[in-house]
């Protein structure tokens, strides 16, 4: 949960996802009050010790942080390059990176396409 927490938060920071910014630091608080009732639950059920989920929470907090920069700064410049790849287009995969809000324009062309069939 912690990784998630982590990756989300950075997500929100840079202004990534379909979120306003009325809504960020909503959204920061959800993912940080699911990642400690996650921790608090796993305690609380006997399913691992206060060390063991610190443990976890740290290394959530370290993967999640070094996938972000992996992602943002490292393979970024390759995102065209994976897509139009032969496994690229096996997979159906979309470089999606250059959209602000994916969701909106995923809806806009569906109507789109609709109207246009129509």
């Amino acid at each position: 949960m912690f990784f998630f927490a982590v990756y989300f938060s950075l997500l929100n920071c840079k202004g990534i996802g379909p979120w306003g910014i009325k809504n960020r630091w909503f959204m920061n608080v959800l993912h940080w009050s699911l990642a400690i009732l996650t921790m608090y639950s796993r305690v609380y059920l006997g399913y691992h010790t206060v060390a063991q989920v610190f443990a976890g929470a740290t290394l959530g907090i370290l993967v999640g942080a070094a996938w972000f920069w992996v992602v943002n700064s490292v393979l970024f410049c390759y995102f065209p390059a994976i897509e139009e790849s032969a496994l690229g287009r096996y997979f159906c995969l979309k470089d999606t990176s250059h959209i602000p809000d994916v969701l909106k324009f995923e809806y806009d062309n569906a109507r789109a396409a609709r109207n246009k069939t129509n």
